[in-house]
């Protein structure tokens, strides 16, 4: 007769202990995971949008199009940008501008969508607008902030292509995964928002966590790059 060996019962973990255990297997997966930020505005939406800015401002439907695209890679889906943002648009032959105002897109956007919320716009277009950047040679939005971090830690700066898609609206970007250099960008861009998650998180203290506060919301500083000019055509 042979003696088995018995194996000792696993100890149970309390409610901490889990947490712990959920908390560790979480971060696991953070790396990989931006949250999504609800339902994207649809192209009939999109068109409805451009159709009340276009009214508004007294400008072709493409013109309106371009300036759309060169406020998002200016900084208008961030919600720190003051509404005061504004591009140039060069509406004829004679080179009469036309400043399109964030304000003005904010204005169209929630007409047709009962919300500011205009970053989900951004992503709905974000790879009409970093393809317009590659064609025409310009950044993305966060293309120079990211890349001073790169030159700093030592590594290889983006290349021109990958800072045209360089902005923040790119995070669930399903198209960059298929692509080797911009699936560089889009891992940045994942790091990048974990990052400013994590300062923001660590910038709370804890005994102010759970009380609430009637205190504005600081605002951002405003964006102090240089206005962005586009042609347009007839």
């Amino acid at each position: 007769m042979t003696d088995s060996l018995e194996q000792p019962p696993e100890r149970k973990m309390n409610s901490t202990q889990q947490l712990q255990k959920i908390e560790q297997e979480s971060k696991k997966l953070e790396a990989h995971i931006v949250p999504k930020t609800g339902n994207k505005v649809d192209d009939s939406q999109i068109l409805e949008i451009i159709e009340i800015m276009s009214a508004a401002l007294g400008l072709p439907s493409a013109a309106t199009y371009i300036a759309i695209k060169l406020l998002f890679l200016k900084g208008a889906a961030s919600a720190a940008s003051p509404e005061s943002l504004s591009v140039e648009i060069i509406t004829d032959k004679t080179g009469t501008t036309i400043p399109v105002f964030k304000r003005d897109l904010v204005y169209s956007y929630k007409k047709v969508t009962n919300n500011t919320y205009i970053r989900k716009l951004a992503e709905a277009l974000a790879t009409p607008i970093s393809t317009f950047a590659e064609s025409r040679g310009l950044d993305g939005e966060i293309a120079q902030q990211i890349n001073k971090k790169l030159i700093a830690r030592g590594d290889p700066p983006l290349n021109k292509r990958q800072k045209a898609w360089c902005s923040s609206f790119n995070q669930q970007n399903e198209l960059m995964e298929k692509d080797e250099e911009l699936k560089i960008v889009l891992s940045l861009l994942v790091q990048d928002y974990h990052e400013k998650f994590r300062r923001k998180r660590e910038a709370t203290p804890s005994s102010n966590k759970n009380k609430s506060t009637s205190s504005p919301r600081p605002k951002g500083k405003p964006n102090k790059n240089k206005k962005l000019f586009a042609k347009t055509t007839n």
